[in-house]
C-alpha cells in the first residue's frame, strides 16, 4: 500500500527523503491556491492578482499623470492671473512714493469726476471723464440733462477696474472743444483736441494724469498762440514734440509710463498721434445710419517687424507668447530688467518706462492726418483704452457712437428718441464690463475702460 499510494512523508519533506514530481505538483497547487490563482473546487482559473511589481508601476505612472495635471491648472491660474496687469508680464515691485512725488506737490488734476466746475486757461476749458458707477439712472436723465462730461458735440466715460482693492483707476481722457487761439483766447469755435492716456505700472496714473492735464497748454503756447493756421509739418512735429516733452517731465522715479492717443482738429484738418496699444478711430457716419472707417491708430505691439527691429538692436529681447497664452489675453512684451528683477512691457511705444528706454522704446509718436475737405458725410472721433476694444466689437462701438452724435441722420422718422452721447458712451463702457467677467468665477479681474468720442463740426 505504501508502494502503491504517494508517500506523503516524503512529499512534505520531513523524513528528510528525496521529494517525487506529485510532491511537487501538490506543493505547487497549495502555493497557487494561495494566491488565488485556481479554485478549491473547480479548475477554472480565478482572476490572477497583479504582482507588486506591476502595482508599484501602475502607481507611478498616476501619480505623474496627477501632477501634471496639477502642474496645468497652476500655471492655467497663473496665466490667468497675470493676463494684461497693466501692461507687465508680472507685477512690478512695489517700493514707496519718492519724496518728490508725493500727491502733495503733484496732486491729480485729470482724475474721473462728478463736479461740473470748469477747469480752464487761455488753451480753452478741459474736459476730464465722467465716472460710469457715479452717473445717475441713464434713462432717468431724459436726454436733456446738462453735463460737462456729455453734450451733443462730445461725451468722455471711464470705469475704474478690478486689480486688486488699492489699485486706482489709471485711465485718463481729455476733451477740450472748442480750443482756442491766439493770446486773447479768439479761435475757431469749430477745433478741439481728445485725447486718451492709459497708465501702467507702479504710478502710471501719475504718468497719464500729467500729460492729460498739460497737453493742451502745450499745444496752445507752442502751436495756437499766434492766432495763425500752422502747417500740416509744423502741426506734426509740434506733436512730435509733445509726446517727447512729457517722456522727459516723466522722471524714472515714477516707474510706471502711459500710452498716449490724441486727435486734434485744427481748421480742415484731424491730426492724429499715438504712442502706445491704446486706439483712436476717425470714422464718417451716413445718412442711412451706416459707418465707415476713415482712419485708424494701429496698436504699437513689439511683435511687429520693424518695432522688433529697433528694440533687438538697442540690445533688447521680445517675448512672443505661443497660442495658448494669446488664447488667454497675453501678448508680445518686451523684456526689461531692472534692479528688482524683469518684466515685461506690451507695448513698444509709451510715455515713461524708464527702464525700458534702454533696450529701444520709445516716446516717439505715429502721426497721422485726415484731410476733411476729402470726406464726404458727418465725421466723428472715438478713442478708447484696451480695456473697451478687447471686449467689444468695433462696429457695435462705431453705430452706437455715431447714432448718439448725430440723431438727425440716425432717426427712423418716428420721433423715438436715442441716448445722449454720455448715455451711449455710458452704455458701451458698462457693457464691456460686463464682457470681463470671467464665465465660470464671475468678475475676477478687469482692466480700467475708458472711452471718449466728439462730432467734427462742418
Amino acid at each position: 500500500e505504501i508502494c502503491s499510494k504517494p508517500n506523503l512523508l516524503t512529499m512534505s519533506g520531513l523524513l528528510g527523503g528525496a521529494k517525487s514530481p506529485l510532491a511537487d505538483s501538490a506543493a505547487s497547487h497549495r502555493r497557487r491556491y494561495v494566491r488565488g490563482s485556481i479554485s478549491p473546487n473547480s479548475s477554472l482559473p480565478l482572476p490572477r492578482r497583479e504582482p507588486p511589481a506591476f502595482r508599484s508601476r501602475r502607481s507611478s505612472r498616476l501619480r505623474t499623470v496627477v501632477c501634471a495635471a496639477a502642474a496645468a491648472v497652476v500655471l492655467l491660474i497663473y496665466l490667468l492671473l497675470l493676463r494684461r496687469r497693466g501692461g507687465y508680464f508680472s507685477l512690478p515691485p512695489v517700493r514707496p512714493l519718492a519724496p518728490n512725488i508725493g500727491r502733495k506737490k503733484h496732486p491729480f488734476r485729470a482724475a474721473p469726476t462728478v463736479d461740473d466746475t470748469p477747469v480752464c486757461n487761455s488753451a480753452g476749458c478741459s474736459v476730464h471723464p465722467a465716472d460710469s458707477f457715479s452717473l445717475p439712472e441713464l434713462r432717468e436723465r431724459g436726454g436733456t440733462t446738462p453735463s460737462r462730461q456729455g453734450t451733443e458735440d462730445y461725451a468722455a466715460v471711464t470705469l475704474k477696474g478690478l486689480k486688486g482693492r488699492e489699485s486706482p483707476n489709471q485711465d485718463r481722457s481729455l476733451i477740450v472743444y472748442p480750443l482756442l487761439s491766439g493770446r486773447s483766447g479768439e479761435g475757431r469755435d469749430d477745433d478741439f483736441l481728445l485725447g486718451l492716456f492709459d497708465g501702467h505700472g507702479l504710478h502710471g496714473e501719475g504718468v497719464a494724469d500729467i500729460v492729460a492735464s498739460d497737453l493742451a497748454q502745450y499745444l496752445h503756447d507752442r502751436l495756437l498762440v499766434s492766432g495763425g493756421q500752422p502747417s500740416e509739418k509744423e502741426t506734426k512735429q509740434t506733436l512730435n514734440d509733445a509726446f517727447v516733452h512729457f517722456n522727459s517731465v516723466v522722471t524714472d522715479a515714477w516707474t510706471g509710463g502711459s500710452t498716449a492717443t490724441v486727435a486734434l482738429r485744427i481748421c480742415k484738418k484731424i491730426y492724429v498721434a499715438n504712442t502706445g496699444d491704446s486706439r483712436t478711430v476717425v470714422a464718417s457716419f451716413q445718412k442711412d445710419g451706416g459707418h465707415e472707417v476713415i482712419y485708424r491708430t494701429r496698436a504699437d505691439k513689439p511683435d511687429l517687424l520693424e518695432e522688433r527691429a529697433r528694440i533687438e538692436k538697442m540690445g533688447g529681447e521680445v517675448y512672443i507668447p505661443d497660442h495658448f497664452a494669446i488664447a488667454l489675453g497675453d501678448s508680445s512684451r518686451v523684456l526689461v530688467t531692472n534692479t528688482k528683477g524683469v518684466y515685461g512691457l506690451a507695448m513698444s511705444r509709451s510715455i515713461g518706462d524708464w527702464d525700458a528706454k534702454s533696450v529701444g522704446v520709445i516716446a516717439e509718436p505715429i502721426v497721422g492726418v485726415v484731410d476733411l475737405e476729402e470726406v464726404e458725410g458727418e465725421i466723428y472721433v472715438l478713442s478708447a483704452s484696451d480695456g473697451l476694444w478687447d471686449k467689444s466689437e468695433e462696429q457695435e462701438v462705431l453705430e452706437m457712437m455715431g447714432r448718439s452724435l448725430f440723431p438727425e441722420l440716425a432717426g427712423d422718422g418716428i420721433g423715438i428718441i436715442g441716448p445722449t452721447p454720455l448715455e451711449a458712451a455710458a452704455l458701451l463702457v458698462n457693457a464691456a464690463a460686463e464682457n470681463w467677467n470671467d464665465i465660470t468665477w464671475g468678475p475676477t479681474y478687469r482692466d480700467d475702460i475708458t472711452l471718449v468720442a466728439a462730432r467734427v463740426r462742418r
